[in-house]
């Protein structure tokens, strides 16, 4: 909801959005199931930027940098995908 072009998103200016998704970043620290998410967040990702509904490609690629970072950085598959 947040990334994508929604009521929600365009309510909110990019700094919130920004610290919504530092909480859920914090949040999914303590999430196990990470491979689970990263397939749901890849599919999702790849469906707002075929069909344009992405509401800001920089908080995409913010997103996709920080979850490397934090979760997926020695993932093949998720450090292979390119933004």
């Amino acid at each position: 909801m947040l990334l994508r072009k929604s009521p929600t998103s365009r309510r909110l200016s990019s700094d919130e959005i920004l610290t919504r998704l530092k909480k859920i970043l914090l949040v999914l620290k303590y999430v196990n199931s990470k491979d689970l998410f990263m397939e749901a967040h890849k599919a999702h990702l790849m469906r707002r930027l075929i069909l344009e509904t992405s509401a800001d490609n920089e908080l995409e690629e913010f997103m996709v940098e920080k979850l490397r970072a934090s979760f997926f950085y020695a993932n093949d598959e998720f450090a292979g995908f390119v933004f």
